[in-house]
Formats: structure tokens, sequence, C-alpha cells
């Protein structure tokens, strides 16, 4: 329908242990917006927050996981709350985790302006995510990357370069290559 409001998920888990019959409970809240600055782009924003109730020990899969990609190849999924060079089991925790995800499109608004490039199409992404874990190091990515990248009607790709940091600072650099969920939006 649409509205001017940000959007809010409110995710529960209730799981039962049979064989020491105990429970846990997972709760995540999650809070998007996105937001229209004309002709500067368009930018998403999320904020996720998950935690853990329980009073026994967790099995591998109750444990609270960010969504991350190891791989040079992904599929982005349709919302923002995922880290582009995150391995999925490096952040895991079992108590309670804070992540927030903004991206800002720019939809051509610099390489327009450039001769020649501008017939590539490209449009400037510009993406911060980063998660923080009681007890753990915090982690965060920057990423520039180009969206719509493509022929003609084919245009579902986009390429990133994304620089990882840890808590002592700069870590590591990665090449990524996404294909987007959305096929009309053009990345």
């Amino acid at each position: 329908l649409g509205t001017s409001y940000p959007k809010f998920d409110f995710d529960y888990t209730w799981g039962y242990y049979s064989s020491t019959a105990n429970f846990y409970h997972k709760l995540g809240l999650t809070i998007t917006k996105d937001f229209n600055f004309g002709s500067w782009g368009v930018m998403s924003a999320a904020l996720k927050g998950n935690t853990l109730i329980y009073n026994h020990d967790l099995d591998t899969p109750e444990r609270i996981y960010q969504h991350g990609n190891a791989l040079a190849f992904y599929i982005e999924p349709p919302a923002n709350d995922f880290f582009l060079s995150l391995y999925p089991y490096a952040n895991s925790t079992t108590k309670r985790s804070t992540s927030f995800f903004i991206e800002h499109d720019f939809q051509g608004r610099f390489l327009d302006r450039i001769p020649l490039i501008n017939k590539l199409g490209f449009k400037e992404l510009i993406r911060l995510s980063a998660v923080s874990i009681p007890g753990s190091s915090s982690y965060s990515e920057l990423s520039l990357g180009f969206g719509n990248v493509g022929y003609n009607l084919f245009r579902f790709f986009r390429v990133d370069w994304v620089n990882q940091f840890y808590r002592k600072g700069f870590q590591n650099s990665f090449l990524r290559v996404g294909l987007i969920s959305s096929f009309g939006a053009g990345g």
C-alpha cells in the first residue's frame, strides 16, 4: 500500500528440546525505511536486533547468525539486511546482536555526467553495514559499486568492491558480483 512510516518486522521463534525438556525463545525486530532524495537517488536503511532467551545449552542451529556471503558471486536477497563479505558463521552468538545496513543508490547522478561512460547506464552504489555482538569484536564493511550492470534488457547484475573492518581496523578487500533479486529495479 505504501506509507511514509518505517516498516517493522517482528520475528519470534519458540523451540523445545524433547530430550531435555527445555525451551528457548528467539526474538527479532527489523526496522526498514527507504528515503527518496529526488535527483540524488534513493537510500534504504535497516536496523536489526536479535536476542535469545534460554536457560540451558543451545544446539548450533539455534544460534543467531548474520546473513553473510563468503563467495565472489551472490544472489541479492529482497531485504537489505545482509553482508557482502562476511562469512555466515563468523559472528554468530547465543546472546544478542544488533546490526544496521545503509545503501545509497545515486542512480547515475555522477556517471551520467561523464561522456561515453554515461552510455553504460550504470548506477553508483555506496553501502555501509555493521554488526555488534556483546563480548565480541564489532564488524563493519564499506562497499562501493555499480548497479544496473548488463546489456540492453539484461541489466540485473551489480559489482561491488567491499572493504572489511574489525575493531582493530581495516582487514581485507573483496570484489563481489551480485545478481539482483528484483529484476525490474535495475539494481
